[in-house]
């Protein structure tokens, strides 16, 4: 009777979990669960560098996870509320080195991509950033881990400035209680931006089968001046164009992948004269028969 019962109870409860393939397509927002939310939508004053416990909860979480939704996130990621354990324990694997991360993803399903993060950092801080090296580095991964598509990606967490133009800094500055920003929506660009950018996201797996178990190709772009700024990424049907030449900047050509090129991760997707449309500005831009943007 005890073994039928503890089938009972744990049946339901591994039906709940979901598989590596399940979590590829999901978007994931981290949450310091202290100072998210509280259970009774107070919000009282936080002074960080007091590095006291502040009384964010479970249920504050579920109170406001239309905030988490409406941005288009569909996972969570939650601290725990106890007290943490103080020594040697579960670490991330902090490291800019895709070699040495290589190997964990032999052993676990996942890690989150700090070789890769470390690379985006360096390359779109400055106009004098390495972006040939974020493309190298992101290459590696798509070579050296065993599931790239399962790899956790991220582009913010509580040590950078986050949705409501929080400025992160170091610990503790960077615990900074969500609540007195309100929650609010309105006029907060990196909030925007990361929601337009996950409405891409599964606009794309939508259009797309096999959009999660595709390599990205990498195309570095030169300026008019001769100097590396631009970076063009194919992941059918998304093409990503970024640059660090600044605001404004207008010297790099964009060439796309054309359906004659043959790279690793697949040809391209574009023929002369498709128009493509800017996911932020819904802009059209027309691509040439040279396979260059205009």
């Amino acid at each position: 009777m005890r073994s039928l019962a503890l089938s009972l109870l744990l049946g339901p409860t591994l039906a709940l979990c979901a598989s590596s393939d399940e979590w590829k397509s999901r978007s994931i927002y981290q949450i310091l669960t202290d100072r998210f939310a509280l259970a009774d939508g107070s919000s009282p004053s936080c002074d960080t560098s007091e590095r006291k416990y502040r009384g964010g909860t479970f249920s504050g979480i579920v109170n406001k996870l239309d905030y988490i939704q409406n941005m288009g996130f569909d996972a969570i990621w939650i601290s725990p509320v106890v007290q943490n354990v103080e020594g040697d324990g579960c670490k991330r694997v902090l490291i800019d080195n895709t070699t040495y991360a290589s190997p964990y993803t032999q052993l676990i399903s996942s890690i989150l991509d700090y070789p890769t993060y470390f690379a985006v950092f360096e390359a779109f801080t400055s106009t004098s950033g390495n972006v040939f090296r974020f493309a190298e580095t992101a290459q590696q991964t798509q070579k050296q881990y065993k599931d790239p598509f399962a790899i956790g990606s991220f582009i913010e967490n509580h040590d950078q400035p986050r949705e409501q133009g929080y400025q992160g800094v170091s610990d503790p500055d960077n615990r900074e209680a969500l609540w007195l920003s309100g929650y609010n929506t309105e006029n907060k660009p990196l909030l925007t931006h990361v929601t337009k950018l996950n409405a891409a996201r599964k606009a794309a797996i939508s259009s797309n089968p096999d959009f999660l178990s595709t390599k990205a190709i990498f195309h570095v772009q030169q300026s008019s001046s001769s100097s590396t700024h631009g970076l063009a990424i194919s992941k059918p049907p998304l093409l990503t164009l970024l640059t660090n030449g600044g605001e404004g900047d207008s010297s790099t050509g964009w060439t796309v992948p054309g359906n004659d090129d043959n790279e690793e991760g697949g040809g391209g997707v574009f023929e002369g004269g498709e128009t493509l449309v800017d996911a932020f500005t819904c802009k059209e831009v027309t691509v040439k028969s040279d396979e260059v943007l205009r």
